[in-house]
């Protein structure tokens, strides 16, 4: 699906298209052909996604009409979209939808990016040969027959005859992968990297449902029980939403046991009534039967073998029929004879809850007695996540066990203990004799140290004089003076537009730039020892790695 041709959609979106493959060169893929497999494709889809709650839309797919290149080296395909927005989880879920099609119909080629482009070399960088780059990637990431394929480029002269050099056309790609003699599968190691990626589902898909109770008007209530429906309950939760002041919802109070389920129920009725305000009163499903379109789509399949023999009226043939009603709904012919998305999802969800409201209003005893039989809800306690659990999930995430430090924290821990040396080595009082090491204790030798002096020296404040005193008035002049002179220099240099790290307050910049200085003296000694790793050794500081 070409985004430019398309309308427009937001960043977070993840797109496909499935190529069925040729039997034979010279064949060619009937838009029936396309049909059918359009609404065989979404069955399965629907029936391997169960009850998963989609975040925005939902898995859809299409016969693609829109192709701005050359049709002579784009075959015809299925093509769909998918935004997910903030759960990116669904389109990790497209995926697995997409490499579970490929191994029930093992003539189909599939491509999936996004934004970010063949997000699946993405997932497994580390393992990719080097040619494979974002420009070299073009139409030769594909899924077929439940693996990742890698069209090649050639390494030896005996391969450039078998795999393009340049980028190949969509065409010369499919072809190529769809060839079972020709080898194209991803290295095995390539393979596992993907595969854990999505290993979570399907059982994912049920370990995220989460099981409330509400309070419904008894049409509604009736509605749901007759079809299954999914919602974001976290959604509902955390939406700010006052009932209208003419709605008649009376809410109880918040300390009630029974709060949560009349709001939840309040916002589901109200989010209905507005869906269905976006319905006109002659809706397409009540006259379906007499639809011209619906028609012609109904006999396309039967000529295609679509019901499988099935006889009319049996379950089987009413589960096919329902899939091929759902998908035309979804899809509907255009005057130029192809499908084309005619309706966003609240219009589609519209139609279908007046069909469901109109259908059987059933009775408010009915729903009275069903009510005192229900299970009670789930725990809604993982809505609320504390600092510290998101970040053991993020941590979990990027693949750290429990306690496991990163670089990134090793680096971060060695940095904070050289300040916390050089500080306390500072802060330290000394006698007549000098200061004393950390290690040195009684046992030590004195040493006559300027403390003053090591510290700017470390943080790069400049040096002072070699002849100081250690006592008296003369040094305590010079250090006045010394001060006065520095923040007399700050000020200049803010006058000039420059920010001053001479000031006698620092902070974390000065701690900062202490510890560049040490790591740049270590990094530049020539042998083991040098004046920086003495310095830190002296102060009984491990020496930290300068990388």
């Amino acid at each position: 699906m070409n985004r430019a041709s398309s309308s427009p959609l937001p960043d977070d979106t993840v797109f496909y298209k499935l190529f069925p493959a040729r039997e034979k060169r010279g064949d060619a893929v009937k838009e029936l052909d396309l049909t059918c497999l359009a609404v065989k494709c979404s069955e399965l889809a629907k029936k391997l996604a169960g009850d998963h709650v989609w975040h925005y839309r939902s898995f859809q797919l299409e016969v693609c009409h829109h192709v701005t290149t050359d049709p002579a080296q784009t075959p015809p395909h299925l093509c769909g979209s998918l935004c997910y927005r903030d759960n990116v989880e669904d389109e990790w879920l497209v995926v697995w939808l997409l490499l579970e099609i490929s191994k029930c119909f093992s003539n189909l080629v599939i491509s999936v990016s996004d934004e970010d482009g063949e997000f699946l070399l993405i997932e497994t960088a580390h393992h990719l040969p080097s040619w494979l780059r974002p420009e070299t990637a073009q139409n030769r990431v594909f899924l077929c027959r439940g693996s990742l394929h890698v069209i090649p480029q050639p390494q030896t002269p005996a391969e450039i005859s078998r795999y393009p050099v340049a980028t190949p056309t969509l065409r010369e790609a499919v072809e190529l992968v769809s060839d079972p003699a020709t080898p194209t599968e991803a290295a095995q190691v390539v393979q596992e990297a993907l595969l854990h990626r999505i290993s979570c589902f399907p059982a994912a898909i049920e370990t995220n449902l989460h099981r409330a109770n509400c309070y419904l008007p008894w049409p509604v209530g009736h509605m749901m029980s007759c079809e299954v429906h999914q919602m974001s309950v976290c959604k509902l939760l955390h939406m700010r939403f006052n009932p209208p002041p003419h709605s008649g919802f009376r809410l109880a109070p918040p300390t009630n046991h029974t709060h949560k389920a009349h709001e939840l129920g309040m916002k589901l009725t109200c989010g209905l009534e507005m869906v269905l305000s976006c319905v006109g009163k002659g809706e397409e499903g009540n006259h379906l039967m007499n639809d011209t379109s619906w028609k012609m789509f109904l006999k396309n399949l039967q000529e295609n073998d679509y019901f499988q023999g099935e006889v009319e009226g049996s379950q089987k043939h009413q589960q096919l029929m329902t899939s091929a009603r759902d998908y035309f709904l979804t899809t509907t012919l255009s005057a130029a004879g192809g499908p084309e998305i005619h309706r966003d999802p609240v219009e589609a969800a519209g139609v279908r809850t007046r069909q469901l409201l109109a259908s059987n209003p059933g009775s408010e005893e009915d729903m009275r007695q069903n009510s005192c039989s229900l299970p009670p809800p789930d725990d809604d306690g993982w809505l609320e996540i504390s600092p510290t659990e998101l970040d053991a999930m993020m941590r979990k995430a990027a693949g750290y066990e429990p306690g496991e430090v990163s670089k990134e924290g090793e680096r971060q821990a060695a940095a904070e203990e050289v300040v916390r040396g050089v500080k306390s080595f500072v802060d330290t009082v000394s006698s007549h004799e000098g200061a004393e090491f950390p290690w040195s204790g009684e046992r030590g030798r004195g040493v006559d140290i300027d403390v003053d002096a090591v510290l700017q020296a470390l943080r790069g404040e400049g040096e002072r004089g070699e002849g100081e005193s250690d006592s008296g008035e003369e040094e305590e002049e010079e250090e006045e003076g010394v001060r006065e002179m520095m923040e007399e220099m700050a000020q200049e240099l803010e006058a000039a537009g420059f920010k001053s790290s001479l000031g006698p307050e620092e902070g974390e910049e000065g701690d900062l730039e202490m510890v560049k200085n040490l790591l740049s003296s270590l990094a530049a000694q020539p042998e083991a020892a040098g004046p920086a790793s003495n310095i830190l050794h002296s102060l009984g500081i491990p020496v930290p790695d300068p990388d």
